[in-house]
């Protein structure tokens, strides 16, 4: 299982908030982090997806530094 998973808002196959469901109910062991990214706001659907286990929302265009913050944040050594 990996240890950290990007999830997309224009992902074709649904909700990000479904797939992140999904994924900790499936995750053998500890679930990975999630964080969502996108182009557009959606503060709703941001909401949704955190209250399902999104660790954060990243914000297009993000670059490295901010990339490292987060994954720092959610308590992944990089």
């Amino acid at each position: 299982s990996p240890d950290v998973v990007m999830v997309s808002t224009r992902s074709s196959g649904g909700a990000p908030k479904e797939f992140v469901k999904r994924l900790r109910l499936n995750a053998r062991g500890k679930p990975p982090v999630v964080f969502l990214f996108a182009d557009t706001p959606a503060t709703e659907m941001f909401g949704q997806t955190i209250l399902e286990g999104a660790a954060d929302v990243l914000m297009m265009p993000f670059d490295r530094d901010i990339l490292h913050f987060k994954l720092r944040q959610a308590g992944i050594a990089v």
